[in-house]
């Protein structure tokens, strides 16, 4: 029974090491286990707060956000650039008005 318990004790301890790639969310496109947490951030103010993660897969490449503890998203990257192009075309009239 103490032997049984020992072998027990040894297989956990080499296990332990393993933990956190287990542990590691899978990607909701590639179902792999390549998810890297970019960062937190807060969206809103008083108590209409909310905290969204974004999270990177490193294996398809895909972006993800996720609202609070709710599903995984995938982040519309065309929109991004879109908006990202807008952003400019706006600024660049004020730009040459300044020069």
């Amino acid at each position: 029974m103490k032997d049984g318990f020992m072998i027990l004790v040894l297989i956990l301890v080499m296990i332990t090491p393993m933990f956190p790639f287990l542990l590691k969310s899978k990607c909701p496109n590639c179902k792999k286990r390549k998810l890297e947490h970019l960062d937190t951030e807060q969206r809103g103010d008083g108590r209409k707060r909310t905290y969204i993660t974004n999270y990177h897969c490193h294996a398809c490449g895909e972006d993800f956000e996720q609202n609070k503890s709710g599903p995984l998203v995938p982040i519309k990257k065309q929109a991004l650039v879109a908006e990202e192009q807008a952003s400019t075309k706006t600024e660049s009239p004020a730009l040459a008005k300044t020069v």
